[in-house]
C-alpha cells in the first residue's frame, strides 16, 4: 500500500503524464490543420451555427434550405458541440475559433485514450496512444473541425463507465451523446457488445447449474441507464418532438438506408474498400496481427509462458477483451459500409489489441519467445533481420501517414472560397432571394458567408430528394449540365429564383447557362460564375 507521500508523487507524475500528451497531441493537430483552410465545408455550417447562437440563441428553424425536409423537421444534432464552440467563436472569431477548438477537443479525445487504458492497466500504455496517433483515416477524421472528437470521448467515457461499473454515468453519457452528435445510437450498440461479452464469459466460466442466472443486476441495469439516457436526450430537448422526424432522416435514411447509389451524396458516406482501410490504417491492423501471433506462439510452445500453471486471469480482463473485440467487429462491418465510421474504429480496435496485449505481457518469457521466433526460420540472421526491418521500416511508415493527412487537410476548403462572389450578390441581390448554386456541399460556405438568402440543397443532398426527388433531379441535371430544357424557365418555376451561382468547377454547368439567351453573366471571380435573369 502506497504511503500519503508516495501517492502524492504518484499523481503529479500522472498529471505530467496526461499533460504531455495533451500538449503532444495538440502540437500534432496544430501542426497538421496550420493553414487557413478546412477539409470539410461542414465546418463552415457549424462556425456560422455557433455565431448565430451568440447572436440569438438556439436555432430552432432552418429556413435557409426551403426544399428540403429540414424545413419540416430540423433540429440542431449537434447543440452541444456548438455551445462549446461558443467561447471560442467569441474570443477569436468564427473562423480560427473553431480551428482552435478543433485542435483542444482533439488532443483531449487522445488524452482520454490514454486514460482508458491506464485504467486498464495496460503496459507500455504510450505505446498505444502513439499508434493512435500515428494512424491516417482517423488522424483525418480527428481532425476534420467537427463534434467527431467529442463523440470519441463519450465513446471512451462510456468504457471507463462500464469499467468503473457506474450507472449514473453511463445515463449522463447517454443524454449529452444525443445533444453532440448524431452518432448517438452508437453507445447503446457498445454497452450491448460490452454485456454479451459478461453473459458469453459467464456461461462458459461459470458452473452448470449456475448458468441459468447469466444476466445479473448490474448487467439489466447498464443497458437500461444508457437507453434511458438517450432517451431523456430525445425528449428532454428543445427540439422534442420534431427531433424524432429529423432523427429518422439523419439516422434512418441518410445513415442506415442510404441513397447513394441514387444521388451523389458525401464521401464518408460511401464504402472504405479493406485496400484503403489497412492502407491508411495500417499500424492498428500490425499491431493485432502481432499480438495474435504472439498468442498463437503461447498456445503452441507452453515454454514461453512463465510459470503457465499460476497464470490467472481475471474475469474483467476477459470481458473487456470480448467486449472491445464485439464492438470492433460491429464498427468495422459499419465501416466497410460507410467510411465515416473510421473515426470510432481505430481507438476500439487499440484497445482490444492492448487489453489482449496486457494479458499476455506480464506471463510472457522474452528469451523463450524470441528463441522460438528464431527457430521459424533457417537462421538467427534472417530472424534479426526481420526484426531490425520492422522496427526501422514502421517509424517511417508512420511519419508518412502523419504527412500525408497534412497534405490532405491543406488540400481543403480555403477560408476565403465564394468570399468576393457572396459578397457581390449580397450588394446586387434583393434580401430573402432564393440563389442556385452548383454542389450541395457549396451550402456552407455560401450560408457561412450570408444568411439573409435561401439556397436550393445542402448539409446531405438526401434531405433535398426526401422532400422532393423530382426537383432534386431537375436541380442535379442542371448542375451536371444535362438538362434538356430551359434553364432561365427552371429557375423561375422550380426554384422561384432569378440568380444562378456556378463553380469554376462546374464547366458544364456554364455551357448550359451559356446557351440560355434569357440569361446574363454578371459576375466573375477565381471562384464563380453568376447568372441572373434579368
Amino acid at each position: 500500500m502506497l504511503k500519503k507521500g508516495q501517492n502524492k508523487t504518484a499523481m503529479r507524475r500522472s498529471i505530467a503524464a496526461y499533460a504531455v500528451v495533451f500538449l503532444s497531441a495538440a502540437a500534432v493537430c496544430a501542426f497538421l490543420q496550420g493553414q487557413s483552410s478546412f477539409a470539410d465545408p461542414d465546418s463552415f455550417y457549424h462556425a456560422k451555427m455557433a455565431s448565430l447562437m451568440l447572436e440569438s440563441g438556439p436555432v430552432m428553424t432552418f429556413s435557409w434550405l426551403p426544399f428540403t425536409t429540414l424545413t419540416e423537421a430540423f433540429a440542431d444534432h449537434h447543440l452541444f458541440y456548438h455551445v462549446l464552440l461558443m467561447p471560442f467563436v467569441a474570443l477569436f472569431g468564427p473562423l480560427w475559433g473553431i480551428k482552435l477548438a478543433a485542435i483542444l477537443f482533439a488532443a483531449a479525445a487522445v488524452t482520454v485514450f490514454l486514460g482508458v487504458l491506464r485504467m486498464m492497466r495496460v503496459s507500455h500504455a504510450w505505446v498505444f496512444t502513439l499508434l493512435l496517433m500515428t494512424s491516417g483515416g482517423f488522424l483525418v477524421r480527428l481532425n476534420l473541425a467537427k463534434a467527431g472528437p467529442l463523440a470519441i470521448i463519450l465513446l471512451l467515457s462510456a468504457v471507463v463507465a462500464l469499467k468503473r461499473r457506474h450507472l449514473g454515468w453511463l445515463f449522463a453519457i447517454g443524454w449529452v451523446y444525443v445533444w453532440t452528435h448524431g452518432g448517438w445510437p452508437l453507445l447503446p450498440l457498445m454497452v450491448s457488445c460490452w454485456l454479451a461479452a459478461r453473459i458469453l464469459t459467464r456461461a462458459v466460466t461459470e458452473r452448470a447449474a449456475e448458468r441459468r442466472r447469466t444476466v445479473t443486476l448490474w448487467e439489466s441495469k447498464a443497458l437500461a441507464a444508457t437507453l434511458a439516457g438517450c432517451l431523456a436526450g430525445l425528449v428532454i430537448n428543445p427540439y422534442f418532438p420534431g427531433n424524432l422526424s429529423f432523427y429518422w432522416e439523419q439516422i434512418v435514411q441518410v445513415g442506415l438506408i442510404g441513397y447513394g447509389e441514387t444521388i451523389a451524396v458525401g464521401s464518408e458516406w460511401y464504402p472504405y474498400y479493406f485496400s484503403g482501410l489497412f492502407g491508411e490504417n495500417g499500424g492498428p491492423f500490425l499491431a493485432l496481427g502481432i499480438v495474435i501471433l504472439i498468442a498463437l506462439f503461447a498456445l503452441l510452445w507452453d515454454d514461453v509462458i512463465r510459470q503457465p500453471s499460476r497464470v490467472r486471469i481475471a474475469e474483467s480482463e476477459i470481458v473487456d477483451a470480448i467486449g472491445l473485440c464485439l464492438t470492433s467487429a460491429a464498427l468495422l462491418f459499419m465501416t466497410a459500409g460507410s467510411r465515416r465510421h473510421v473515426e470510432y474504429l481505430i481507438p476500439v480496435l487499440i484497445l482490444f489489441t492492448a487489453s489482449c496485449f496486457g494479458m499476455l505481457w506480464p506471463h510472457l518469457d522474452l528469451v523463450r519467445l524470441r528463441q522460438r521466433f528464431s527457430s521459424l526460420f533457417s537462421s538467427k540472421v534472417v530472424a534479426l533481420s526481420l526484426t531490425v526491418f520492422l522496427l526501422s521500416v514502421l517509424p517511417v511508415l508512420a511519419l508518412k501517414q502523419v504527412y500525408l493527412v497534412k497534405y490532405f487537410l491543406g488540400a481543403g476548403v480555403p477560408w476565403g472560397h465564394y468570399g468576393s462572389a457572396v459578397q457581390w450578390v449580397s450588394e446586387n441581390v434583393p434580401e430573402g432571394s432564393v440563389i442556385v448554386h452548383s454542389d450541395w456541399d457549396d451550402f456552407p460556405m455560401l450560408f457561412f458567408r450570408d444568411d439573409r438568402y435561401s439556397y436550393v440543397a445542402g448539409l446531405d443532398p438526401t434531405f433535398l430528394y426526401r422532400r422532393n426527388p423530382l426537383k432534386y433531379g431537375r436541380w442535379r441535371a442542371l448542375t451536371l449540365g444535362e438538362y434538356d430544357g430551359s434553364v432561365s424557365g427552371s429557375l423561375r418555376d422550380d426554384f422561384g429564383s432569378r440568380v444562378l451561382l456556378i463553380g469554376k468547377d462546374h464547366e458544364e454547368m456554364k455551357s448550359l447557362a451559356e446557351r440560355d439567351g434569357a440569361l446574363v453573366l454578371t459576375y466573375e471571380d477565381e471562384d464563380a460564375w453568376i447568372y441572373e435573369i434579368p
